[in-house]
């Protein structure tokens, strides 16, 4: 069974496996902080929480804007 949360770091093992990009968590928190990924957090200074739609529709706006 599928959690409907990832975490920081299995975000990117999800990134790296389903669309083959390398990105550092210090990437991934940048984007997080810009607002171009919706995370939820529930302790300030805590773990990020991602669903998978929401890196799915991240990785369509990264492609977007790479073009």
């Amino acid at each position: 069974m599928r959690k409907p949360y990832l975490t920081s770091e299995e975000t990117l093992e999800f990134i790296r496996d389903e669309f083959d990009m390398f990105m550092t968590y210090e990437a991934l928190k940048k984007h997080l902080q810009r607002g171009n990924l919706k995370a939820k957090q529930f302790r300030k200074g805590g773990n990020y929480l991602i669903t998978r739609g929401a890196v799915i529709d991240f990785m369509k706006y990264l492609n977007e804007t790479r073009r």
